[in-house]
């Protein structure tokens, strides 16, 4: 193959690429990609090219965790990154923002708020309402550590999103006016009021911040955590008092990878075919061939078919449908090996977004993908243009 700058990917290890959570390497082999076997959880974190896409030899890959993740993509360790939306957050709220290109089929969480459920049983004596609302839970626990002569202690693997979300309650804002939680750490944290009495803590623990509540309310009165499945939360007899946000893995850049033409291109390429993809734990072989099927705009049928033969994406001229009446699409077919797929999917991709512009409407409306055992693999269209985010970014 030939050779190419390369554009760093930032491809998540720990539990974004466990099976539980759907598995990033699912997400790569969904889309066609090939990675030689060099994808695992537990990759070194500094080893760039540690993870090969061996049929897109345009992007290599380094292990990222999502704790650290939004922070090395800032700083320029790789071109795009793949992690969760509330780490993003966390790390936009310490003054490192990032783009958000496109949302992934995995990694799903919701960011709540959770207090034991004897203590919840307890706050409702102290609240003006109901303590399933957010503002009425605040303004019971802060009176329960006042009665109690302490501060109020949360704990947080995300400490940002914590003191975030607590200082946006009128419950804080009326009773610690003009104050805020300004640094966290694992030692302790801090308080509202610059350090002299402590009013309010935010605990930053590394994991499992649901333990911290096991220890009594001098560790932790309630926690800001991520939860699936909230299976965890019960078994320790947690209630989940408020939703902050919702997270999903996904597609991030910054506005410096996104200057360069070349990079831009590929990062937005990748971000949509990582959208595209249906998750599988089959690594495409790449002795394989997939039995291609698209609906092609009839006057471009023509430029798709010239390309794919005069780059040797196929080895004979593709399958055209015969022209009936006055349809816009006609279907194409063709046999493909494994190992042309991804570049065949990035020129058609370039080609139709260009027909795009020109037409404003899709060359290629819709493209699917089936092994040589007719196993369909994954449905991607139409091929027009780059991934849409599918929130506001952040």
């Amino acid at each position: 193959m030939a050779e190419y700058p390369v554009v760093i990917g930032g491809f998540p290890k720990g539990s974004l690429n466990r099976s539980s959570r759907g598995s990033a390497a699912a997400l790569l082999y969904g889309a066609g990609f090939n990675l030689g076997g060099t994808y695992c959880p537990d990759m070194p974190d500094n080893d760039i090219g540690a993870i090969r896409l061996v049929n897109f030899p345009r992007v290599v890959g380094i292990g990222f965790d999502s704790q650290t993740g939004p922070g090395r993509l800032y700083t320029g360790e790789a071109d795009f990154a793949i992690y969760g939306d509330d780490w993003a957050r966390e790390f936009e709220l310490k003054g490192m923002p990032t783009k958000r290109l496109a949302g992934l089929p995995f990694g799903g969480v919701n960011v709540v708020v959770g207090v034991k459920e004897d203590v919840m049983d307890k706050l409702g004596e102290l609240s003006d309402g109901p303590t399933e609302e957010i503002e009425n839970l605040y303004e019971a626990l802060m009176r329960m550590a006042e009665r109690e002569g302490r501060p109020l202690v949360g704990a947080a693997e995300l400490p940002k999103i914590a003191a975030d979300h607590v200082m946006s309650t009128r419950a804080f804002k009326n009773r610690y006016p003009g104050m805020t939680v300004t640094e966290m750490s694992p030692s302790g944290g801090t308080v509202t009021n610059g350090g002299a009495t402590p009013l309010y803590v935010v605990r930053h623990v590394i994991s499992q911040a649901e333990s911290q509540l096991e220890m009594g309310p001098h560790s932790a009165d309630y926690i800001i955590d991520c939860t699936q499945t909230r299976s965890s939360f019960r078994k320790k007899e947690i209630a989940v008092a408020s939703r902050i946000m919702p997270s999903e893995a996904s597609v991030r850049t910054t506005e410096i990878a996104m200057a360069d033409e070349y990079k831009a291109n590929i990062i937005d390429f990748m971000a949509w075919m990582l959208s595209k993809s249906k998750l599988t734990y089959d690594e495409p072989d790449l002795d394989d061939s997939y039995k291609i099927a698209a609906n092609v705009l009839r006057h471009r049928v023509t430029t798709i078919v010239q390309m794919s033969l005069d780059k040797g994406y196929c080895d004979k001229r593709p399958n055209i449908t015969p022209e009936a009446g006055d349809r816009k699409y006609i279907e194409l077919g063709m046999r493909m090996p494994v190992e042309k797929w991804p570049e065949f999917a990035f020129d058609a991709w370039n080609l139709s977004k260009r027909f795009f512009k020109e037409d404003g409407e899709p060359a290629i409306d819709d493209i699917e993908r089936h092994v040589t055992q007719s196993l369909t693999m994954a449905g991607f269209g139409p091929f027009n243009k780059p991934a849409a985010a599918t929130k506001a970014d952040r």
